[in-house]
């Protein structure tokens, strides 16, 4: 999995190069696992080991866009990062990467990372570190055993969330495919072609900071103390008024990351991974009231109980079947994998709304975003989102017609800004009757 930000800014305020070099030195000293090399990745133990840091020139690239990109052209600027970034191999080189990059208008700074040594938040920090003037205060040397997440949290399953994860994934997906189109659930989106070899793409929403400072205010007022409840709610009654066609409801398995990044455990300012991962199940229909499903959301997502469930389903991650490879090399978690995407139902989750927060616009810079991309078993929709000076950024990766086309899901963002839009002025309604109202304008 990668993480990647774009930064925009304009061309005299662009970052020194230099500058962005001696940073990437510095990092690395603080943080041993931005120097580590993975080792034995392609085995059933693979480790990090600690050598001399990378280079900066290893690390930091600077281009010009040619004639044909089009540096007014966001979504297809970060998608060509992830594009580059996939093509990496991060067993014999860095696990992340940063860009300079030079338009006809404007400047862009990019950041990759790989998952495996970073999660969401920790590295909108280190981007803070790279590109914010105090980005450096604050942080102190650490060691590469810095308390991992499953030493310091507990997330040992129990049978109670083994046993319906078991059936689900691996039972049902080695059945023949008539019959694990009898048994799957009703999730959306359900059967589906594998989305192994196709190509990803990117589409991109936003809302202005006047609108989203006004959200707020209501959702408070509404009794959504955050705003990610209202975001999350937003975008599957988006989803739903796009994909429901004739039926009145559509099961939705929607996810939402919550970091449990904790400095009092010992855990890493910014490297390793420290995420939970929030599920939501539940059937949206066109009569929902918004307002009561944000706060219901709100509830569920907040219940100690939800938190609890959930962290044992990541600890179920230990469980994975990891035989020894074979002649070919493949992993058990590898085929594993191979096996989810190319099953009836491919997806785990119908959605993905992974939230970091705010961050501040570094000086000069004018907008930023950033995006991820996933196995292609993981995820139908994968929404990243994170707010500025600027306002709201929402990018949502998928893989071109499985399950949704391009054209599809701008439809999503585009009911997704309305909808937002209208109930931030203390509108309230059902998912359909604001949808119609986006529809209508």
């Amino acid at each position: 999995m990668i993480i990647s930000y774009v930064i925009k800014y304009d061309h005299e305020s662009a970052p020194d190069l230099a500058e962005i070099k001696s940073r990437v030195e510095k990092v690395q000293q603080l943080f041993p696992l931005l120097q580590a090399r993975i080792v034995d990745g392609h085995t059933t133990q693979p480790a990090f080991e600690l050598r001399d840091p990378w280079h900066p020139s290893e690390i930091v690239r600077e281009r010009t866009l040619s004639e044909t990109e089009d540096d007014g052209d966001d979504a297809a600027l970060i998608q060509c990062q992830l594009q580059r970034s996939q093509r990496v191999d991060y067993y014999t080189r860095p696990a992340w990467s940063v860009d300079l990059i030079h338009g006809a208008k404007t400047s862009f700074l990019g950041l990759n990372t790989n998952h495996v040594i970073m999660d969401g938040r920790g590295s909108l920090r280190l981007l803070a570190a790279l590109t914010q003037p105090d980005g450096m205060e604050g942080l102190s040397t650490e060691t590469l055993g810095a308390s991992l997440y499953d030493n310091t949290v507990d997330i040992k399953p129990t049978l109670k969330t083994m046993i319906p994860v078991f059936w689900q994934e691996i039972i049902v997906p080695i059945l023949p495919v008539w019959l694990q189109q009898r048994v799957i659930s009703s999730t959306w989106p359900g059967a589906q072609p594998t989305p192994l070899n196709r190509d990803f793409d990117v589409a991109l929403a936003s809302l202005s900071a006047s609108t989203t400072a006004l959200l707020k205010a209501t959702a408070k007022a509404r009794g959504v103390p955050t705003l990610h409840p209202v975001l999350q709610t937003a975008y599957v009654a988006a989803s739903w008024a796009v994909f429901h066609k004739d039926a009145d409801e559509l099961t939705f398995v929607t996810s939402a990351p919550r970091s449990e990044r904790t400095p009092t455990l010992g855990h890493s300012a910014v490297t390793s991974v420290y995420v939970n991962v929030l599920e939501d199940k539940g059937i949206a229909r066109g009569s929902h009231n918004f307002w009561d499903e944000a706060q219901r959301l709100s509830a569920h997502l907040t219940d100690p109980s939800t938190i609890d469930t959930c962290r044992r389903t990541i600890g179920l991650l230990a469980w994975m079947p990891d035989p020894t490879p074979g002649k070919d090399g493949i992993t058990g978690w590898d085929r594993y994998f191979t096996m989810r995407a190319t099953a009836a139902a491919p997806f785990f989750d119908s959605l993905m709304v992974s939230n970091l927060g705010a961050m501040s616009l570094p000086p000069g810079a004018t907008d930023s975003l950033w995006s991820q991309i996933n196995h292609p078993c993981t995820l139908a929709l994968c929404g990243s989102l994170f707010g500025h000076n600027g306002g709201l950024r929402l990018t949502t990766t998928f893989f071109e017609g499985v399950p949704a086309t391009k054209a599809e899901v701008d439809r999503v963002h585009r009911l997704w800004e309305g909808i937002l839009t209208q109930v931030a002025t203390g509108a309230g309604g059902t998912f359909a009757d604001l949808a119609q109202a986006v529809e209508a304008e």
